[in-house]
């Protein structure tokens, strides 16, 4: 996560066409660890992320891979699938 995330603390994004995907699987892993294992050091890292995919979004309500870029208007369904997965496990509460 120090490493990876550096240096904006976010999921970093990698080079795959099915990147977007990756996340909304580990989203899966990382609700089970934070949530069942109660290690809450990890949530920061996940509500960081969802903040900066989630303001990057196009006009659409889409995002994509690179969460630091804004989403054009076309988006590749992988890209799109990443921060709503991340929305649902971990809900702000705003």
């Amino acid at each position: 996560m120090n490493v990876m995330s550096a240096p904006l603390f976010i999921l970093p994004n990698g080079g795959g066409t099915e990147q977007g995907i990756y996340t909304a699987i580990f989203a899966q892993y990382m609700q089970i660890l934070i949530k069942d294992c109660e290690q809450t050091d990890f949530l920061p890292w996940m509500e960081r992320s969802i903040g900066y995919g989630w303001n990057n979004r196009n006009d659409k309500n889409l995002t994509i891979k690179d969460y630091t870029k804004k989403a054009g208007p076309t988006v590749s369904c992988y890209d799109a699938s990443g921060i709503p997965a991340l929305m649902l496990l971990f809900p702000s509460e705003k």
